[in-house]
């Protein structure tokens, strides 16, 4: 056997063995990627909660909107969610008394911006110069913040 034939074999075999290191490689990563993809998606587990929770949104003239606070609250990405524990919830009106709620358990939708309180619900506005104050106890409300 020629030096030429057997320099060819050696980078034959080179390359053989790289084309095979890269495509485990490859499968390595794809296969790796894709566990850690349905690991994420599988759990129901809260990314992130928050103790003591007061978040203020203001409107476009820069005026409270709403005042939201919580004893606790945890984010659940599976289903974009917010859940809270002993939510308060101030929604300032121009022109109009707040109207104050609060709950023993309180759900956020991230995306329709609808919330839910339940238990022991307490809604509280009070008087006035456009009229009487009002006060509304009941097991559950449904609020669609704008």
């Amino acid at each position: 056997m020629s030096i030429m034939a057997w320099d060819l074999k050696r980078v034959l075999v080179a390359v053989i063995l790289l084309l095979v290191g890269a495509t485990s490689w490859w499968i390595l990563q794809t296969v790796t990627k894709r566990e850690k993809t349905i690991a994420l998606v599988a759990t129901e587990d809260p990314d992130y909660y928050i103790q003591d929770f007061q978040a203020t949104i203001m409107d476009a003239r820069g005026q409270p909107k709403y005042l939201l606070t919580a004893d606790l609250v945890q984010h659940y990405p599976h289903n974009e969610t917010i859940h809270l524990t002993k939510p308060q919830l101030i929604q300032y009106k121009p022109g109009r008394a707040p109207i104050h709620t609060q709950a023993d358990l309180g759900h956020l939708d991230d995306i329709s911006k609808e919330m839910v309180m339940r238990g022991n619900v307490k809604i509280i506005q009070r008087s006035d110069s456009s009229g009487r104050g009002s006060e509304l106890t009941t097991s559950t409300v449904r609020i669609l913040l704008d």
